[in-house]
C-alpha cells in the first residue's frame, strides 16, 4: 500500500524532522525484504535471548528496585519511580547512536554480535553496583549503567530480526519473542522475590540467567564478516546527532506508529513502575512481605501473555493483518486496568491482571511485526530506526514514573496513593495508542 500521508484528524506528529523536506503523499520505497526463511536455530536462540534480556531488565523494575529503595529510603518508597526514569533516560540517550554505529560496524564476527557481547558486560556491572549501592544516588547510577547496557543489547537483538526474518514469518517470530519477553518479566520478578533477603542475588540471579542466554546467541548465531564491507564515510558527530530524528512526512506511517507506541507504552509504564507498591497498598502489607502475591501475579501474567501473544502472532501471519490486533489490544488492556483500579482483594486483582496482561501480550506480539514491516531504510539503517523506534518504549519509562507520584497524590497520600486514578489513566493512554496506530499507519494492514 502507498503511504498517502498524514491523517488530518490528528495534525502533525511531534517528532523532529531533520532529513530534509519531502512532500506529503510521497511514496516511500521500503527496503528489500529478507528472502530466506529464518532457520529454527536462529528463532530458538533469539527467543531465549529475548527471554533472558527481559528477565534481567524487568525483574528490577517490577520488584528489585522497589525493595532496594525501601531499604535505602524507607520514608520515600515512591522514589523508585525516579530510579526507573533515570535508567530509561540512559537508554534513550544512547540507543540511536548505538544502532547507527552497529549498522556500520566492521568486524570478523559481524555487525550486531560485538555490541551484544560488550553491552552485556556493562549491564551486569550495573546490576552489581545497584545491588551493593550504599545510597539511593548510587542505586540510580547502577541502574542507569544496567539499563544502558542491557537495553542496547536488546536493540541489537531486534536489529537481527530486521536483518534476517521475512515478512511472511515475522508475525510468528514476533509472537514467540513477545511471549518470551512478557513471560520473562513476570518470571524474573517472581525469581527475584525468592531472594528478597539478599541484595546481590536479588539483582544478579535474574541478570545472570539473562546474560547467559544472550551470550549463547552471540556464540552460536553467526554473522557474515564485515571487515571488508564498504559502509561509506565514517559517521561524523553531526551525522550521529541527526540520527535522533527523521523526516516525519517522508516516513509518516513510521511516525504515527511511533506516536501510538509511545502512548500505549506510557499507559503500560504508569501501571508497572509501582506494581509492588500497588499490591502492598491494596492488601495492607509491606513491600518485602508480598513475595507470594508477586509470584501469583507472575503466574497469572505468564498464562495470559502466552495465550495472547502466542495465538495473535500466528493468526496475524495467517490473515495478513496486524492493525486489528493492535486496536483490540489497547481496549482490552484498558478494561484490565479498570478492573485493577477498583480491586481491593486478591481474586479481583488477579482478574484485572489477567485481562491487562492479555491486552499487553496481544499488542507486543503483533506490534513488533508491524513496525519492522514499515521500518525505513532496512537494508542500510535498520539499527538507527530500531533505536529511534525504541524511544517510544523508553521515553514513557522516563516520563511515566516521574508523573505517577503526582497522580498518586490526587486524593491520596504518599503512604496510600490513589492507584485507582493511576490505573484508569493508564488504561486510557493504552486505548488511545491503539487507535492512533490503527488510523495513522497507511502502508501496512
Amino acid at each position: 500500500m502507498i503511504d498517502s500521508g498524514t491523517p488530518e484528524w490528528l495534525g502533525t506528529p511531534a517528532v523532529a524532522a531533520v532529513d530534509g523536506a519531502a512532500a506529503i503523499g510521497t511514496q516511500v520505497a521500503l527496503a528489500p525484504e529478507p528472502e530466506a526463511k529464518a532457520p529454527k536455530k536462529y528463532v530458538t536462540l533469539l527467543t531465549l535471548a529475548m527471554f533472558g534480556n527481559f528477565m534481567a531488565i524487568v525483574a528490577p523494575i517490577a520488584f528489585s528496585l522497589s525493595v532496594r529503595t525501601a531499604q535505602l529510603e524507607p520514608a520515600h518508597q515512591s522514589w523508585v519511580g525516579y530510579a526507573v526514569s533515570a535508567g530509561a533516560f540512559a537508554g534513550v540517550v544512547f540507543g540511536p547512536i548505538a544502532g547507527a554505529l552497529s549498522d556500520r560496524t566492521r568486524s570478523r564476527i559481524g555487525r550486531r554480535r560485538p555490541w551484544i557481547a560488550s553491552c552485556l558486560v556493562i549491564g551486569v556491572a550495573g546490576l552489581l553496583l545497584a545491588a551493593l549501592a550504599p545510597s539511593f544516588a548510587v542505586l540510580i547510577v547502577g541502574w542507569c549503567l544496567a539499563q544502558l547496557g542491557l537495553g542496547t543489547a536488546q536493540l541489537q537483538l531486534l536489529n537481527t530480526i530486521a536483518d534476517r526474518v521475512p515478512e511472511k514469518q515475522r508475525g510468528r517470530v514476533s509472537g514467540l519473542t513477545g511471549v518470551a519477553q512478557l513471560i520473562a518479566g513476570v518470571f524474573g520478578a517472581a525469581v527475584a522475590a525468592s531472594f528478597v533477603s539478599n541484595s546481590v542475588l536479588l539483582f544478579l540471579v535474574p541478570g545472570g540467567v539473562g546474560a547467559l542466554l544472550m551470550l549463547a546467541f552471540v556464540i552460536f548465531i553467526k554473522e557474515p564478516d564485515t571487515r571488508s564491507t564498504d559502509f561509506g564515510p565514517r559517521p561524523s558527530a553531526l551525522m550521529l546527532l541527526k540520527n535522533y530524528g527523521f523526516n516525519v512526512r517522508k516516513y509518516s506511517s513510521f511516525a504515527w506508529n511511533w506516536l501510538g507506541r509511545f502512548l500505549f507504552n506510557f499507559g503500560v509504564s504508569l501501571g508497572t513502575a509501582f506494581g509492588a507498591l500497588f499490591f502492598a497498598t491494596r492488601l495492607g502489607m509491606g513491600v518485602a512481605e508480598i513475595g507470594g502475591i508477586v509470584a501469583l501475579s507472575g503466574l497469572v501474567g505468564v498464562v495470559s501473555n502466552a495465550v495472547a501473544a502466542g495465538f495473535s502472532g500466528w493468526l496475524s501471519d495467517k490473515v495478513g493483518r496486524r492493525k486489528p490486533f493492535i486496536l483490540a489490544s489497547g481496549f482490552i488492556l484498558a478494561v484490565g486496568a479498570g478492573i485493577s483500579a477498583v480491586a481491593s482483594d486478591v481474586p479481583l486483582l488477579m482478574v484485572g491482571l489477567f485481562v491487562l496482561n492479555f491486552g499487553l501480550g496481544l499488542f507486543f506480539a503483533v506490534d513488533q511485526a508491524l513496525y519492522i514491516t514499515i521500518l525505513p531504510e532496512r537494508d542500510t539503517e535498520a539499527g538507527r530506526f530500531v533505536g529511534i523506534n525504541q524511544f517510544s518504549t523508553l521515553l514513557p519509562q522516563v516520563i511515566a514514573p516521574a508523573v505517577a507520584p503526582t497522580l498518586l497524590l490526587v486524593g491520596g497520600t504518599e503512604a496510600s496513593g490513589n492507584f485507582g486514578l493511576l490505573y484508569i489513566v493508564a488504561g486510557a493512554f493504552a486505548a488511545v495508542g491503539g487507535v492512533v496506530i490503527t488510523l495513522g499507519v497507511r502502508n501496512a494492514k
